[in-house]
Parts: structure tokens; C-alpha cells; sequence
């Protein structure tokens, strides 16, 4: 027996009688969702630096003929040297993620 008028009838009486349940995001799996887009960063970072560094080295040695693969090379050095900066900062941002997890009782 549903009470309820207006447009929302349907959807109001599904509810009461448990045939629709409302969707609730928990807390934890937002957490890990957080988690795991840091780890994916650290990832993109260290691919992109090796990318970087294989890019300058290519450039170093078979780009000796050309007059514009030394600066060129350089350039891949130095985005391979912030890209790998990167990454500890990232480890550490994960593991301060992992010890305020676990003041809350929560595992990785």
C-alpha cells in the first residue's frame, strides 16, 4: 500500500517494497580507487622516463650525424631526469596513503 503521489509514485513504492535498492558507494573501495590511481601514476611516470631516456640515447648515438641531435638529446635527458623524479615522490605518497589506511583499520 503506497501513499505517495505525484510523478515519483513508482519509483517511491519500488522502494518500499525492496524491489529497487538505492546504490551506495562505500568508503572503503573509494579509498582503494585512490590507492590505485596513485600506483597507476608512479607507473606512467617510470614508463615515460625509461621512454625518455631509450629517446635520448637513440638520439646520442645515431643521431651523431646531425647537428641538432645533441641538444635534442639533451632534452630527452633532462624530461627522463624530472620523470624519474617523479617516481619516489609518488612511492612516497603511497606509502603515506598505506599508514593512514591503517590507522583506520584498513588493509591494502
Amino acid at each position: 500500500m503506497c501513499i505517495h503521489s505525484g510523478v515519483s509514485h513508482n519509483y517511491f513504492c519500488s522502494l518500499e517494497k525492496g524491489e529497487f535498492k538505492l546504490r551506495v558507494r562505500s568508503l572503503e573501495v573509494e579509498r582503494q580507487n585512490q590507492r590505485s590511481n596513485l600506483v597507476l601514476k608512479n607507473i606512467f611516470a617510470a614508463v615515460l622516463a625509461t621512454l625518455f631516456l631509450q629517446t635520448g640515447v637513440v638520439f646520442t648515438t645515431v643521431g651523431s650525424t646531425m647537428a641538432v641531435s645533441t641538444p635534442v638529446a639533451r632534452g630527452f635527458y633532462v624530461a627522463a631526469a624530472l620523470m624519474g623524479l617523479r617516481v619516489p615522490y609518488g612511492v612516497r605518497q603511497v606509502n603515506q596513503m598505506d599508514k593512514y589506511l591503517e590507522n583506520y583499520g584498513q588493509k591494502r
